[in-house]
């Protein structure tokens, strides 16, 4: 292959990754604009607090970050059960938090909220998880299946 059609090669492979890039670009800005006004996807956070370790002073807050969706009603949200259930590894033991609060983000008049929620089931095997929200969420539950499943 002369030098001349490797370079129209590179351009052609070029162009064409721009133009899928572009494509993609549109596409995902799309999806967030209908996801964003029907707001079914919502960011998930467990805050927790464990237990004082040796040698440490004050409470030892954190919080963790998932998201979730809309499944049914106005208020059930399914999720990670990884994002609802943490511990920490601490001496080469698994520690358990002491205190878990669960809290739903959303938009609300412009500024980010986060609407309590609470633990309704927990199935890690499969790891999934399930909240309710302490008030109506914003959007549509997702249509999963068009079936009950059994």
């Amino acid at each position: 292959m002369s030098v001349w059609h490797w370079h129209r090669t590179v351009r052609f492979f070029l162009v064409f990754a721009l133009a899928t890039t572009v494509a993609l670009d549109f596409a995902a800005t799309r999806v967030l604009a209908q996801s964003g006004s029907n707001a079914s996807v919502y960011r998930i956070f467990t805050q927790v607090r464990f237990p004082q370790q040796q040698g440490q002073t004050g409470n030892d807050t954190r919080q963790f970050v998932g998201t979730g969706f809309l499944v049914s009603g106005k208020r059930i949200v399914v999720t990670n059960n990884h994002v609802t259930s943490v511990f920490i590894e601490a001496g080469g033991r698994r520690v358990l938090p002491t205190e878990t609060s669960y809290f739903i983000g959303i938009v609300r008049n412009g500024n980010a909220v986060g609407v309590r929620a609470r633990l309704v089931a927990s199935l890690p095997e499969k790891d999934l998880a399930i909240l309710e929200a302490a008030e109506d969420l914003p959007g549509t539950a997702f249509t999963i299946a068009d079936y009950d499943p059994v």
